[in-house]
């Protein structure tokens, strides 16, 4: 079964959140974004199983340290074909997100 302390690091570095409620949630530390609960899922199985896709829109400026910090957190690039306009990562269970910026996104 996927265990929340494989991914949660990856997900609060991608979203520049806190990880708090003893490891089971990441937050927004302002307060003013969506957090994130992690569950435990009896029912996965598989060696990859997405659950959801998460975009990120940061200033060009933030998006190498946002990055930095996924990989540093467990995850993997999968790839910078599209940057500047957005970076596709992965935490440890294959869940996708990607970090986004203005640059070159409308182009």
């Amino acid at each position: 079964m996927p265990a929340a302390e494989d991914v949660r690091d990856f997900w609060a570095a991608v979203l520049g959140y806190e990880v708090v409620h003893n490891g089971h949630q990441v937050e927004d530390p302002g307060g003013r974004r969506t957090a994130l609960w992690f569950q435990e899922s009896a029912g996965a199985s598989g060696e990859v199983q997405q659950r959801f896709h998460y975009d990120v829109i940061v200033p060009i400026e933030a998006a190498q340290a946002r990055i930095d910090a996924a990989l540093a957190a467990g995850g993997t690039l999968v790839t910078d074909e599209y940057a500047p306009a957005f970076w596709v990562l992965a935490d440890r269970h294959g869940n996708k997100a990607c970090v986004c910026t203005p640059e070159g996104r409308y182009e």
